[in-house]
């Protein structure tokens, strides 16, 4: 089934050439690879939507492989309110698949452990099975979600590298609604982290970014990204066949200046100025319907 987690979103540290994770529990930041984003993912879930107590959510505790002379760590281990283990999750990359390699580690871990139980996810799905006389069944999230969800104001999204918290007025207020909508959980297109070796940015350009469909063999990859000091952007990159063939980069502080400059398409290994102002002429007037056409609205920078 699809994840829980598939729209929470890790805090990024963000430096001029690199990105960090911050953990938000033990207050540090660890190297952005692909596991670990899944585990603050779910971090961010637990906090957020599950409403689990910060105290019970442990991290890389040690465990005794049973038959085998080595010691493991669990990603994430969740006690109860008497600190009982009460929830396994083991975490995979994007890019593994939950099979029963997956599960059979996390069961020598469990054996350990003892924890009622387990749950395997790669933040794109999750598996959830209890413990029932020795054996796992299939069972549906455990999670009593009766906890309204974290409301995502501007410092949300700026910590989670979505955008800047220092921006011209307008955009300080349209930022929040748009990225909201933008990321809905109810949107069907699909979510994924997309790392590139070189960024047009003043930061890295890798990021959570959405994808859309536009032809049998084009896909367009969109996200809002920013820094402190750097401001805010959309960006998009078009891939046709397989290949990237375009980069467009907006400037949503000039664009909401309506200055000329705003926007950059990058093509055929040129640099062009665009007029983004033209395109997105109502970008701002608070229209959703825009931000659900957003990704129409981009592909006109490419013709």
């Amino acid at each position: 089934m699809n994840s829980a987690v598939r729209h929470h979103f890790p805090r990024f540290i963000i430096e001029p050439d690199q990105k960090w994770l911050f953990n938000p529990i033990l207050k540090k930041r660890y190297k952005n690879l692909p596991e670990e984003r899944v585990r603050l993912k779910w971090v961010e879930y637990l906090l957020h939507e599950a409403g689990w107590k910060k105290s019970r959510i442990a991290f890389e505790s040690p465990v005794s492989i049973r038959s085998e002379s080595k010691r493991g760590r669990t990603d994430l281990l969740l006690y109860d309110d008497d600190m009982n283990p009460k929830i396994l999750i083991e975490c995979k990359a994007e890019s593994v698949p939950l099979n029963m390699a997956v599960a059979e580690q996390a069961a020598r871990y469990n054996i350990s452990i003892g924890a009622p139980v387990i749950i395997l996810t790669n933040g794109l799905a999750d598996y959830f099975f209890e413990l029932r006389a020795a054996a796992p069944c299939s069972v549906k999230n455990p999670f009593d979600l009766n906890t309204i969800p974290q409301d995502r104001h501007l410092a949300y999204w700026a910590n989670r590298g979505f955008c800047s918290d220092k921006n011209h007025e307008l955009l300080n207020k349209w930022l929040p609604e748009v990225l909201c909508s933008f990321w809905d959980d109810a949107a069907v297109n699909d979510v994924r982290y997309l790392a590139f070796k070189e960024s047009t940015l003043p930061f890295p350009m890798e990021h959570y970014y959405r994808i859309f469909t536009m032809g049998e063999n084009d896909k367009l990859a969109i996200t809002f990204v920013g820094h402190e000091h750097s401001g805010s952007y959309c960006a998009a990159v078009l891939n046709k066949n397989g290949v990237n063939a375009g980069i467009l980069i907006i400037n949503l502080n000039k664009l909401a200046q309506k200055e000329s400059d705003s926007a950059i398409l990058i093509s055929e290994g040129r640099t062009k100025p665009v007029p983004a102002e033209i395109y997105l002429v109502s970008f701002f007037d608070g229209d959703e319907n825009h931000v659900k056409n957003l990704h129409n609205q981009l592909m006109k920078f490419f013709d």
